[in-house]
């Protein structure tokens, strides 16, 4: 998806004429459009992965859990990564003014974003926290009785 902006904007450098500029934002805006919806519906898919309180989950579902939150943790990075490079590139070559537009939501949908990533960060730390005072709990009691 990037690449397309990417595609977009290897032709042009800050030099290039307004009328390039001028189409080359149209294209771009529609990009950063495409990007912001798909970063919208995966958080809502986040939403939806949030593993639950419930304390009677088994430890295979919960270590899936953990492990869909540590994912979603590397892979909001790279994709945040992803987005600024490609948006910044944007914004060098065809200035802030024709792209903010286009900008102001796709900040407003990466804050959330990261904001559901950290509720559900939060709920996978609290699951490995008991796991770890029980395995604690569990020697402690094993080496007390040597």
């Amino acid at each position: 998806m990037l690449m397309i902006a990417d595609a977009t904007l290897a032709p042009l450098s800050a030099d290039s004429s307004l009328l390039e500029k001028t189409a080359a934002t149209a294209q771009v805006g529609t990009q950063i459009n495409l990007i912001t919806a798909a970063v919208t519906a995966t958080t809502n898919d986040i939403k939806s992965l949030a593993p639950s309180t419930d304390t009677t989950s088994t430890d295979t579902a919960s270590s899936e859990k953990r492990q869909i939150g540590l994912t979603v943790g590397v892979l909001l990075s790279l994709i945040i990564v992803e987005i600024f490079a490609t948006v910044g590139a944007a914004i060098a070559i065809l200035g802030l003014g024709g792209l903010l537009v286009f900008l102001n939501p796709l900040t407003s949908a990466l804050s959330l974003l990261i904001v559901t990533v950290q509720l559900v960060l939060d709920i996978v730390l609290l699951d490995v926290i008991a796991l770890l005072n029980a395995l604690l709990a569990g020697l402690a009691s094993g080496v007390s009785g040597l």
